[in-house]
């Protein structure tokens, strides 16, 4: 089956059509409306203040101020702010569907950083188990990424 879309023939199969994340990434910067609204919505994300509670019970909660996964929201590498992690990360979702956080642990197996890898290098490899690990390639190098090291 066809269909007549702006003087263009597209079949059914290739609605949408069948672009890589590199051309959706690319498209966003050269159509206006794309960039505004994806700027949109990923800015409201960034600007999204984060809090952490516990709960105690029958509906009670209590604010935690100072506990390690507040540090790493606070400072997620040496490279990015909050910010502009939280905003490249919802891009990344409005765009292309997918992003990927990648952790980098300290010495005591405690998240010390966060990485986002860009979706178009990252591939989930199937196991038994559902998902066996990831693999982030560049170029010809490929790296392992195992469960726990990935979001």
């Amino acid at each position: 089956m066809k269909y007549r879309l702006g003087g263009t023939a597209l079949t059914r199969w290739e609605i949408p059509p069948g672009w890589n994340y590199q051309q959706y990434l690319q498209i966003y910067g050269q159509v206006g409306w794309l960039f505004g609204a994806v700027s949109l919505k990923a800015n409201s994300v960034a600007d999204v203040a984060w809090h952490l509670y516990a709960n105690r019970g029958q509906g009670n909660r209590e604010e935690i101020d100072d506990h390690p996964l507040l540090d790493l929201l606070h400072k997620v590498n040496p490279f990015q702010t909050r910010y502009q992690f939280m905003q490249l990360a919802e891009s990344y979702c409005s765009l292309v569907g997918e992003s990927f956080i990648v952790l980098d642990y300290n010495g005591l197996g405690v998240p010390a950083q966060m990485w986002l890898a860009p979706p178009g290098n990252m591939k989930v490899i199937l196991g038994e188990n559902y998902i066996s690990h990831y693999e982030y390639s560049v170029g010809t190098e490929i790296l392992r990424l195992e469960l726990p090291e990935v979001i």
